[in-house]
């Protein structure tokens, strides 16, 4: 009879002692403002009783000349008490709330995340950490949130953001990468907040009052700063002048919360670091199924999140979750639902691969973002039209691209001497053959998937320019008039792999071409590679169209030419190369990328790093190919000059075969 009453006592217990480890935010500590608003509202209504006394009373008539001296005992400093009174119950309440409604309902508006943003999991006790350490103003002190490309840096603010909200705070969210001339955090979020609330004020000095309050009165406003390794990137003696900023915010007791890669600024800075880490699998099992039925298969999801490891990035997370609630998740990995198909047994990038090509089709067919008034035809266009952009702007290792970035440069200028007008020559045909080569691509894909009547008006109904407004639209880019800038890398990676058949197979279907316009692509783009053109020919070597490319595959027999190297034998062979060329050369600027390409101080941008990345895509390409060279891979690793350099990266977990056998899928 005991054994109930031993079950809820333990069950009761479980839940007290899990309770007790729990860290809760504390109460955001603030001035007493109360006494000061009171006094003001017990002002206001005496002087109003006492005008009201002196203009109407019973049975009495007043004339003008008594009311005189009324209003003169008043005075003037009854209209300055009431209009203070006016403002604290009216005005500013009413601009608080607008603004704390958006946080709390709409935070992504306010961070304006890179990826798409649902609900965020597995952050909620750092999130507190962080209210915790800024509720006290004598003791708070600004934090630096470090983190790598795509772990979730952006996520973590869009929830920090909601629940500081939720406590009646008021967070505001500065993009860092548009500060490019003066970095004062406190002055930028001025401008932030008076600019979110103007609609709800009279006029820009109400909006001010407002700021003065929450930020000096009642000591509510928090300031979430995202990306700082790309602001001040043209600006001089930049490492300095970002430690300046953030003590100018420690002295003015600014609660302040940055988040950035890691990089050189941040040695000997006067502030808290916190390492971000990637999310458990437990926390990316359980937001995936927010989006399962009662028919998914839970198990199946496990295994899915534990090969893909989609816990390192919020973008898989989001893309399987959008897979999942459409019914899409199980015909993608699960082998068109053979039982028997085990996700584990696949490859981490082919499965990776498979999810945002699953992704994609179902943005075409319109399961995503149904709302959009975009045919298929329009969504299909301009996912071809932004992997061309994707493409090129992987040539100069940037996430931005201009819309003249396929248009020949003027050669032939005055004054130029007569090596440099011959490159320039070079180069202007180089980016015309360029430029014809990814117009067959579109072409080609598009007499592919609806017919070669449509296919052939493509060219004439679209363009990059329209492309970019339905790519904002549906959450691939944002658009910046001048050109476009990509959301996440790995989204830019992926659209960038669709386009690589054309530029690294000369006899690729879609126009073909000899081996030289793929050799100058090549040469610019791995001078100085970024992860993004790592990423897309990892990416491209799990596609069909790389392993129809190898000698042997079955695919490779239907190929209406016939190719002379093995694709993937190429990517390797030029990714080998360029993290040679990295060890070696790597310390030199290029004089090719923009200013804000080179590094800035980033430690993820080291020649060292950087190579070791290389190496690291170089072994991804490698496990399919059909013969493997992992051993001499590594013993050129191990003979690097890099071999006491240590990242996060190169230590990444991984899968090699162990018998020196191409996974299943290899050609």
């Amino acid at each position: 009879m005991s054994w109930p009453f031993v079950s809820v006592w333990r069950r009761v217990r479980n839940w007290w002692l899990l309770k007790r480890g729990e860290r809760l935010a504390r109460h955001w500590w603030r001035p007493r403002t109360w006494l000061m608003s009171g006094l003001y509202i017990a002002l206001s209504a005496v002087y109003l009783g006492v005008l009201v006394y002196g203009v109407w009373q019973p049975g009495q008539t007043r004339q003008w000349g008594d009311l005189q001296g009324v209003l003169g005992a008043v005075g003037l400093s009854s209209s300055a008490v009431v209009a203070t009174a006016w403002f604290i119950l009216w005005r500013f309440r009413r601009a608080r709330r607008h603004y704390l409604r958006k946080a709390r309902k709409h935070p992504d508006e306010l961070v304006k995340p890179g990826s798409i943003i649902g609900s965020i999991v597995g952050r909620d006790q750092l999130c507190d950490a962080l209210m915790n350490d800024l509720h006290d103003c004598r003791q708070r002190r600004p934090h630096v949130i470090v983190g790598t490309i795509g772990v979730g840096k952006t996520a973590l603010l869009v929830r920090l953001t909601q629940r500081l909200a939720g406590r009646g705070l008021v967070p505001v969210v500065l993009r860092l990468r548009d500060v490019q001339e003066r970095l004062d955090f406190s002055e930028l979020a001025r401008a932030k907040f008076c600019e979110e609330v103007l609609e709800r004020v009279f006029s820009v000095s109400e909006a001010e009052k407002v700021w003065q309050r929450l930020r000096y009165t009642q000591d509510r406003v928090v300031v979430l700063a995202d990306g700082l390794e790309d602001t001040l990137k043209d600006v001089d003696d930049r490492d300095n002048k970002i430690r300046k900023a953030i003590n100018d915010a420690r002295d003015g007791r600014l609660p302040l919360v940055v988040t950035s890669r890691p990089q050189k600024s941040l040695e000997a800075i006067n502030a808290a670091q916190t390492i971000l880490e990637p999310l458990s699998e437990e926390a990316a099992l359980q937001y995936v199924a927010q989006g399962s039925n009662r028919r998914s298969n839970k198990q199946r999801m496990d295994w899915v999140v534990e090969a893909a490891e989609i816990a390192e990035s919020p973008l898989y997370l989001n893309i399987a979750k959008d897979l999942e609630r459409r019914g899409r998740l199980e015909l993608i990995v699960g082998a068109g639902g053979d039982e028997r198909c085990d996700p584990r047994d696949q490859d981490m990038w082919a499965l990776r691969y498979d999810l945002l090509e699953g992704w994609v089709d179902a943005l075409v067919d319109g399961a995503l973002y149904p709302e959009q008034p975009i045919s298929a035809r329009g969504r299909s266009m301009t996912v071809e039209y932004l992997s061309v952009l994707a493409c090129m702007a992987l040539r100069t290792n940037s996430t931005y691209v201009g819309y003249g970035v396929l248009t020949p440069s003027r050669a032939g200028e005055n004054g130029a001497h007569d090596e440099e007008e011959k490159q320039r020559q070079q180069d202007a045909e180089t980016t015309e053959e360029l430029r014809e080569l990814l117009e067959g691509q579109v072409q080609h894909s598009a007499r592919k998937k609806f017919g070669a009547d449509e296919g052939e008006g493509a060219d004439e109904e679209m363009d990059e320019r329209l492309a970019a407004s339905w790519g904002s639209s549906l959450g691939l880019v944002e658009d910046r008039g001048s050109g476009v800038r990509f959301h996440h890398s790995v989204l830019q990676a992926y659209l960038a792999s669709r386009c690589m058949d054309v530029l690294v197979n000369p006899g690729s279907a879609a126009r073909p071409r000899s081996s030289t316009l793929r050799k100058a692509y090549f040469d610019r783009a791995l001078k100085r590679p970024g992860r993004e053109l790592a990423m897309a020919l990892v990416f491209y070597s799990r596609s069909v169209e790389a392993l129809a490319g190898c000698p042997g595959h079955p695919e490779g027999r239907r190929r209406d030419l016939v190719v002379r190297q093995c694709t993937i034998d190429f990517i390797r062979k030029e990714l080998r190369r360029a993290a040679d060329v990295a060890l070696r050369r790597g310390s030199e600027p290029s004089a090719e990328a923009s200013p804000g390409d080179q590094g800035n101080g980033d430690i993820e941008q080291d020649p060292k790093i950087r190579a070791l990345e290389l190496y690291s895509a170089t072994l991804d390409v490698d496990s399919f190919h059909h013969d493997p060279e992992h051993r001499e891979i590594v013993e050129e690793i191990r003979r690097a000059p890099c071999r006491s350099t240590t990242t996060a990266s190169s230590t990444r977990r991984r899968r090699p075969s162990s018998s020196g056998s191409p996974p299943p899928g290899c050609c």
